[in-house]
Order: C-alpha cells, then structure tokens, then sequence
C-alpha cells in the first residue's frame, strides 16, 4: 500500500489530526475519513474513475482493495489563503 494511503488512514483514525489540502489559492483544513462500507466504497470508486482514467489504470494493474477517502472541510474560519 503506497504511503499516502497508510497516512490517510492514520489520519482518518486520530480525531485530533489536522490535514491541511490546496485547492486553488486557498488551504483548507479537512477531517480525513476512509470509506469502509463496500457498496458507499464502490460508488465513489465509480466517480473517481469518471474524474480521472488514472484510477481506472491503478486499479487494473493491483489485485488489492484501493482504499477510498473522503475529505470533510472544517469550515469557513480555517480557510486561509495563501
């Protein structure tokens, strides 16, 4: 499993961790959560593969589980721009 995923996962099972992300010009703070449930997993697996072929391609080349993440902003108040 490629380290950002062992992050992730790290990070989705410490409620006290702070993830930061950009997006454009802004750094928003987010709560990390893996998706466990296998059918809400497969979905969202659909949209990403829709959103980027990268996906696709990664998931034909490995036999294990892709982990799936969702990103939960914190809020307007811990938006900060760059």
């Amino acid at each position: 499993m490629p380290n950002w995923a062992l992050n992730a996962r790290a990070a989705s099972l410490n409620s006290l961790a702070s993830c930061w992300i950009e997006k454009d010009t802004e750094q928003i703070e987010v709560r990390v959560v893996e998706i466990l449930d296998e059918v809400e997993r497969a979905n969202a697996y659909k949209h990403l593969i829709s959103t980027w072929r990268f996906f696709r391609n990664y998931a034909e080349r490995t036999s294990r589980s892709i982990p799936v993440f969702l990103l939960v902003p914190q809020g307007e108040a811990t938006r900060r721009s760059r």
